[in-house]
């Protein structure tokens, strides 16, 4: 039970910090633009950060799965 408890923990917290990444790597190099700085490495930072809280967010699924898979 305490396991199961974690693991949704664990999850949302993920999900929580993948959120974070997104949205604050994108509005800080959007926020970089307009300031002047390069449009590519901006854009491919911007990727960047959407990458990582994609991959975050895999990760809490499968926390998820797991908590799922100990219910049965």
């Amino acid at each position: 039970m305490r396991d199961e408890r974690q693991l949704q923990l664990t999850s949302t917290w993920l999900n929580i910090i993948a959120g974070g990444i997104v949205s604050g790597g994108t509005v800080s190099q959007l926020v970089a633009i307009a300031s002047g700085a390069s449009v590519e490495i901006s854009l491919g930072l911007i990727l960047l950060c959407i990458m990582a809280g994609a991959g975050l967010h895999l990760a809490a699924l499968r926390c998820m799965k797991c908590t799922s898979d100990h219910q049965r």
